[in-house]
């Protein structure tokens, strides 16, 4: 609730709708969320954007959020995405982060990531190749000042092979 999110202390960031054109998730319209984004505003936090998943027609869906979030002069401090293509080098994750930033004009916050996941086909690694890309990924994010935030999301999925924590016990990728 509104009341429960103006209440926090000790908090300085409040992220968006978490992928709210996924009828499984926040399930709302653009309309919907700008509606309710003065609402947000209202706690003073440090505000994130909706965070769509990496899919391109999600990335759009959330340019149009923030550009009719600057047309009626609502906050959005930062932007909040997912990232989870196995098929992509780190070069090419640098390059997909700079075109959302130099779109958007804000810094960036990846809330998601992992080397692929379930639902890509074709890229199942070992722990050891796993926490190579999950490696990689990272330095890639260091080098970008634009990223303020990542976190790689733990894939609990048989056998293990995109987990970082399993059973209280850091994976290869985990350390």
């Amino acid at each position: 609730s509104f009341e429960k999110i103006n209440a926090l202390e000790n908090v300085t960031h409040l992220l968006g709708f978490n992928e709210p054109m996924q009828k499984d998730q926040a399930n709302m319209t653009l309309e919907q969320v700008l509606k309710m984004w003065p609402r947000l505003q209202e706690s003073g936090l440090r505000l994130g954007s909706i965070c769509p998943t990496d899919g391109q027609k999600a990335v759009e869906w959330m340019y149009e959020f923030c550009d009719e979030a600057e047309r009626l002069g609502y906050r959005v401090d930062y932007v909040v995405v997912h990232y989870y293509k196995a098929d992509r080098t780190p070069k090419q994750l640098a390059s997909w982060l700079r075109e959302i930033h130099q779109r958007t004009g804000k810094p960036l916050w990846v809330k998601e990531f992992n080397s692929g996941a379930p639902w890509v086909k074709n890229h199942n690694p070992t722990p050891e190749e796993h926490a190579k890309e999950i490696r990689r990924y990272i330095e890639t994010m260091d080098k970008l000042a634009f990223v303020e935030r990542y976190a790689v999301f733990n894939l609990k999925q048989a056998g293990g092979m995109r987990s970082v924590l399993i059973d209280d016990t850091l994976t290869p990728s985990g350390q």
